[in-house]
């Protein structure tokens, strides 16, 4: 099962008042584009996702149907019922880590082309991987980001994040 993020998407959109054909323009993209991927035809790249997050002028990980704080907030009616599947499916660590995959792409993309390249295959494969996979993706993937931050100076907030993941990798392997 495909990470369905479609209908946070649009329920952000519509809950800002903003017109889908303004959204497409500001995103200079095509109206149909952003249709397919509020009807989970297609997913957003992930800086397509925080192109929309910036035009909306929302924290990213609302787009995903969830914020991760101290404890959890959830944005949409819905968010509690997905949250629940998730975690019913032993998926909830991929939301997780889509959560702080996103935060991370949010401070540190634009700065190295390395982390940058790490963090788009770390959300590609979260977004699209089999709940079964969940950790064999966040294993593989904190590595290929680790040596992607080992290679360059990145603020303490990205390294707590990164610490984050590699929290939630340590609890798959406890079956947490």
């Amino acid at each position: 099962m495909a990470f369905k993020i479609g209908r946070y998407l649009m329920a952000v959109r519509q809950d800002s008042n903003i017109d889908p054909d303004a959204l497409a323009g500001k995103l200079r993209i095509e109206r149909s584009m952003l249709n397919n991927w509020e009807l989970d035809v297609s997913h957003p790249n992930i800086d397509a996702l925080l192109a929309v997050a910036a035009a909306m002028d929302v924290d990213v990980r609302r787009l995903i149907g969830l914020k991760t704080t101290t404890g959890r907030s959830l944005f949409h009616p819905f968010a509690k019922k997905d949250a629940l599947q998730w975690e019913h499916q032993g998926s909830e660590r991929r939301q997780v880590a889509l959560s702080i995959v996103l935060t991370m792409a949010a401070e540190e993309a634009a700065k190295d082309e390395d982390i940058h390249a790490a963090l788009v295959n770390y959300y590609e494969q979260l977004i699209q991987e089999k709940d079964t996979r969940t950790d064999m993706v966040i294993n593989a993937n904190n590595i290929r980001l680790g040596q992607a931050l080992g290679k360059t100076q990145v603020s303490d907030t990205s390294r707590d994040e990164y610490n984050q993941l590699l929290q939630l990798a340590m609890d798959g392997l406890r079956g947490k």
